[in-house]
């Protein structure tokens, strides 16, 4: 069965719920839509406890006539002093098309249901200065969490005095910013996003600073800090190796950074990285010593805006806030800065998520990072090692079957697996992309087929019905990943590589008689056999770190 896409935009309100409901009539009128209930079912957020107080479907042909559909599902929620609403575009695969899987032959088109969306959601905000559409709301939510946070600071109840050598908090970038991202989090979880920023910093200065005399030091901090595995790790290596002791290595960067800001006093993100190395071994009255210095070259009129982050992140970790009140002591009689505009918040610790937003059907997890989840796939471009390998194996595959294609010894339908295979490792598609399923399937299919023309003339091998078992599990549990079923990835790891080694088993057996029969015949089985071992190569490294927890 295929599958249905979807397109989901959010907004929020303060108009009524009647208000809402009137201007969603008037969309049904406008684009003449038919309108059916939705059930628990049918909703995206039906397993979650807030239940929407209007949720239909809308659809309508987009043609007067054909099997051309738009619909788009539209869910209304009241909050009491605001109300949420998302808009849910449909669209369906050619397969679930053709497979009626909606009105009888006729499907959506994703393309018209967001044209439709989009002008359903333009009346239902059409003069509502209260509107705030998709990013707008986690930004708005954002600066409310940011009030809420500086409300429940410790120290609120006080204003930090001017310090002698003219700092003033009140007037501070750097200090007022930890009003703004104090979220209740413990030290250690700003300790965390601190050293992340730390490792970054320490690139970005070595970089832009081709003269410090411990660059590669520096690198080397980053660098300890890669996955192994993982693509940082692969560009970084060098760094390691280069240095052997790395404690060692380690005390030279930071010897090197004290020297640099005695001849570069001014220099606000040498001062930070000196902090972040004292908060590593937890020396907190060091780490504040430093980050008071960032204070002090800022109020002399020092650029800080690249240390903002941080600066701040450090800060929280070391209660800096504290250290300047026992070091300098507290203004009488005035009130802590009420809070600006939020800073960009690029901290590791997870935001917390707002009981009131309804989560879009659609929306998707940050894909991108240098490490896999604890029990997802590794990317395929964080596996340097595991990608090379297996691109070798598919492009030989695919050589040694474009060879005896233009001899005249294999069809056409031989080369189509090995390269597409091939194309999709150029592409670094991950190994739990329904696109690599299509290579596997397309084996299957092949396999089942060249059975099917054996029988005419003899009676077929029992290999060749192995092989083509074993061909259509391997796809099988490769949809079930692509298609997000509740699969275990450890398990369908484990299953995948067992499947794909009995298959290159049974051709180096099937090597061996290849070889009587002459140099073409065992050309056909070593395409196969690097054809195979090229998937086994990207899902055992892609997947090894998940291999230990088979037994659990």
């Amino acid at each position: 069965m295929g599958s249905i896409k979807t397109d989901s935009i959010e907004f929020a309100t303060q108009r009524s719920l009647k208000d809402l409901t009137n201007a969603l009539r008037r969309a049904i009128s406008t684009t003449k839509a038919q309108v059916d209930r939705l059930e628990a079912d049918d909703d995206p957020l039906g397993n979650d406890d807030v239940q929407p107080q209007v949720a239909v479907l809308l659809s309508g042909r987009s043609l007067m006539i054909g099997t051309r559909m738009w619909g788009v599902q539209v869910y209304l929620y009241d909050f009491g002093d605001r109300r949420f609403g998302e808009l849910v575009a449909l669209g369906e695969s050619f397969l679930s098309g053709a497979l009626n899987s909606y009105y009888n032959g006729e499907n959506f088109q994703l393309g018209d249901s967001k044209k439709r969306s989009a002008q359903i959601l333009s009346i239902l905000t059409e003069n509502d200065p209260t509107a705030l559409i998709g990013d707008q709301i986690d930004a708005a939510l954002d600066q409310e969490e940011a009030a809420i946070a500086a409300q429940s600071a410790p120290a609120s109840s006080v204003v930090p005095a001017v310090s002698p050598d003219g700092v003033d908090p009140l007037k501070s970038e750097l200090y007022t910013s930890i009003y703004k991202l104090r979220c209740g989090l413990s030290r250690e979880e700003y300790a965390n996003a601190a050293h992340a920023l730390f490792s970054n910093a320490c690139v970005e200065f070595s970089d832009n600073n081709p003269d410090f005399p411990a660059c590669s030091e520096l690198k080397l901090i980053y660098a300890m800090g890669t996955g192994e595995g993982s693509e940082d790790r692969y560009v970084y290596q060098p760094y390691l190796d280069l240095f052997p002791d790395q404690g060692a290595a380690v005390k030279t960067a930071f010897t090197a950074l004290m020297d640099w800001v005695g001849a570069h006093p001014d220099d606000v993100k040498a001062l930070c990285l000196i902090a972040g190395g004292s908060s590593s071994v937890d020396a907190f009255d060091a780490v504040n010593e430093r980050l008071y210095d960032v204070l002090v070259q800022e109020s002399l009129g020092v650029n800080v805006e690249n240390v903002l982050l941080l600066w701040t992140e450090l800060a929280l970790a070391a209660d800096f806030e504290s250290w300047y009140i026992d070091q300098f002591g507290v203004r009488e009689g005035e009130v802590p800065p009420a809070p600006v505009q939020p800073a960009p918040q690029v901290s590791s610790a997870p935001k917390a998520a707002p009981s009131t937003a309804p989560k879009a059907a659609s929306s998707s997890a940050g894909a991108g990072t240098a490490a896999a989840s604890a029990d997802k796939f590794m990317p395929l471009a964080d596996n340097p090692e595991g990608r090379k390998i297996a691109l070798i194996c598919a492009g030989v595959s695919t050589a040694l079957n474009l060879f005896l294609l233009l001899a005249g010894r294999a069809a056409f339908t031989a080369i189509l697996a090995p390269a597409i295979l091939f194309v999709l490792l150029m592409m670094n598609k991950d190994v739990d992309s329904y696109l690599m399923a299509i290579p596997i399937t397309l084996n299957a299919v092949l396999s089942l087929l060249n059975i099917l023309n054996l029988s005419n003339y003899m009676v077929v091998p029992a290999i060749f019905y192995i092989f083509f078992l074993i061909s259509v599990a391997a796809a099988v549990v490769y949809w079930l990943l692509a298609l997000k079923k509740a699969l275990p990835t450890n398990k369908a790891t484990g299953l995948l590589l067992l499947l794909f080694a009995v298959i290159a088993l049974l051709d180096l057996i099937n090597l061996f008689s290849a070889l009587s029969y002459g140099i073409i015949s065992a050309l056909s089985v070593l395409a196969g056999i690097a054809y195979i071992v090229s998937y086994f190569a990207a899902i055992f490294f892609a997947g090894k770190h998940l291999l230990g927890s088979l037994k659990k």
